[in-house]
């Protein structure tokens, strides 16, 4: 799977202003975003919420991993995404 790395997504239009995320990673066969969450997401909780609420009414699928799984379990990881 090719992915893209810091991908922008439009999400909404406000008075001409375009409103964006940015995913970690992008592939566009799959419309399949995944994001690498550090510790600040645990102080982010309903922030990353909204957010993957507004991408998946995109059309997205959103996979989220910690850190520590990509870097302490990333079979699992690999098994996950290549399953979704």
């Amino acid at each position: 799977m090719k992915f893209n790395r810091q991908f922008l997504i439009e999400y909404k239009e406000i008075l001409g202003n375009k409103l964006y995320y940015i995913a970690d990673f992008h592939n566009f066969e799959f419309k399949l975003i995944i994001e690498i969450d550090g510790s600040i997401h645990q102080e982010q909780i309903e922030y990353d919420k909204e957010r993957e609420n507004d991408i998946k009414a995109l059309g997205f699928i959103v996979l989220r991993f910690s850190n520590d799984e990509v870097l302490l379990r990333w079979d699992e990881v690999e098994k996950k995404v290549l399953s979704f």
